[in-house]
């Protein structure tokens, strides 16, 4: 006999199906590729192995789905679920991960590298903000700057947030190429995920009590601190082997 749900679990795959939905309302292809696997519990398997700590609601997501198929026939813009953050399949997670833990780049054993949106951030999970239980999610541009934001408490609010952004009428996708998207203060692509960050604060503040980051880019460029880094001779980066197995696929090497 099929056990129950968690109440958790339940509403993860609640809002995860109401999501769906609302993605094939719209007319978005994404919708038809988020399906149900079991692929998305053995890279969280994985990344347990890395000494990763794994949020309860975040392992509820990934427990019963396995994000958006990185083969997927979809344009950047068009794999964004979440606002205009992309929902990478575990494969991709474990890859993020592997790779930011072989560059021993700082707090790497301290965060999971989760979601990235269409215009460059990453929303991270960093389990040593937690509060109450709650592991947010934090916007960053990786190693690029020394800023980060909370974008939403935790994954179980992110969700929550974007099924009552739904709800309210507050997301829609461009139609065609937009050149200027005043709320964005840029160029807009066909089947991105559009809305003004100012209307949408009622709604991610009702679910997020700590998060800025929307505040922040509501009033206009996020201010990111970012490093200037020198471009390497004849502008190619040359990768550690370790780190280029990872990217191109090839077989794990041994740690």
């Amino acid at each position: 006999m099929k056990q129950p749900l968690s109440p958790l679990a339940a509403e993860v795959e609640a809002c995860v199906v109401k999501i769906i939905a609302y993605q094939q309302s719209a007319g978005q292809r994404v919708g038809a590729r988020i399906k149900r696997s079991r692929k998305g519990r053995e890279g969280l398997d994985t990344l347990r192995q890395f000494g990763l700590p794994l949020p309860d609601d975040f392992t509820a997501l990934y427990d019963h789905f396995n994000g958006v198929p990185s083969n997927a026939p979809l344009s950047f813009w068009e794999a964004a679920v979440f606002l205009d953050a992309m929902w990478p399949e575990a494969s991709m997670l474990v890859a993020w991960n592997e790779i930011t833990r072989l560059e021993q780049q700082p707090g790497a054993d301290a965060k999971i590298a989760a979601f990235r949106t269409t215009h460059g951030v990453s929303y991270d999970l960093v389990p040593t903000m937690a509060q109450h239980g709650n592991v947010p999610l934090v916007a960053n541009l990786g190693s690029l700057s020394r800023q980060t934001f909370i974008a939403f408490d935790s994954t179980l609010a992110m969700l929550r947030t974007v099924c009552a952004a739904h709800d309210a009428g507050l997301i829609r996708y461009a139609t065609d190429r937009i050149p200027h998207y005043a709320p964005f203060g840029r160029e807009v692509e066909k089947n991105e995920a559009i809305f003004d960050p100012t209307d949408l604060l009622d709604v991610v503040h009702c679910f997020n009590q700590r998060a800025d980051y929307w505040s922040l880019f509501a009033k206009g460029p996020v201010e990111w601190n970012v490093i200037v880094t020198k471009r390497p001779p004849g502008g190619r980066v040359h990768l550690d082997p370790a780190v280029r197995a990872v990217v191109l696929g090839h077989p794990k090497l041994k740690q």
